[in-house]
């Protein structure tokens, strides 16, 4: 499924190391500019493409707006503990 107004929070942890990660959406942060600091990674779209043994892959799409070219770029993270997803739906 792809994600297109939302945020993914991924909880990682390593022995007494825990962390968090947020990719967002350039919807979901001008719907909610003072909800979160957006600093980490930001794009049009996302998608869970793989969930295994506490390995999370994000692949995340963009298209830049002149040249239209595609951009995708898989981001991968070690040790998930959870992931928590929040989406805004306009009524």
């Amino acid at each position: 499924m792809k994600f297109k107004n939302s945020v993914a929070i991924v909880r990682t942890r390593k022995d007494n190391v825990v962390g968090s990660h947020m990719i967002s959406t350039y919807d979901y942060q001008k719907e909610n500019p003072n909800q979160f600091v957006y600093g980490e990674y930001r794009c049009e779209q996302f998608e869970l493409v793989e969930t295994v043994g506490g390995r999370v892959i994000v692949k995340t799409e963009e298209t830049l707006r002149h040249s239209k070219v595609k951009i995708t770029n898989e981001i991968i993270f070690e040790n998930v503990t959870e992931v928590e997803i929040l989406t805004t739906h306009k009524l």
